[in-house]
């Protein structure tokens, strides 16, 4: 065999779904075909509110998974947020009672 010749079926087809808001302030997901194939990776993340997935995910399970990783990140930024805010309360009610 060659040197450099490709041995396996590595590329697939492709679709992007991506998080869109109305002017209602309501998500909705849309699912987009790419052309061409796309390399296979052992691993998909969403990056911001799009997820690029190979065409044999079932188009719902990818608009599923994009939605509850964002729900993810959401859930933990408002738990930071709380934390932070605890502290700073606290930091506040120490203040008040110190004498400078």
């Amino acid at each position: 065999m060659p040197i450099g010749q490709q041995i396996a079926v590595n590329r697939t087809a492709h679709s992007v779904v991506e998080l869109h808001e109305d002017s209602n302030g309501e998500y909705y997901a849309v699912i987009t075909p790419q052309e061409g194939l796309k390399l296979i990776r052992g691993e998909y993340l969403p990056l911001g509110n799009r997820l690029q997935f190979p065409n044999k995910w079932d188009k719902g399970e990818a608009a599923e998974y994009l939605i509850q990783h964002k729900i993810k990140e959401q859930e933990a930024i408002v738990a930071r947020a709380s934390e932070e805010l605890s502290k700073l309360q606290k930091c506040l009610i120490r203040t008040k009672e110190t004498k400078y």
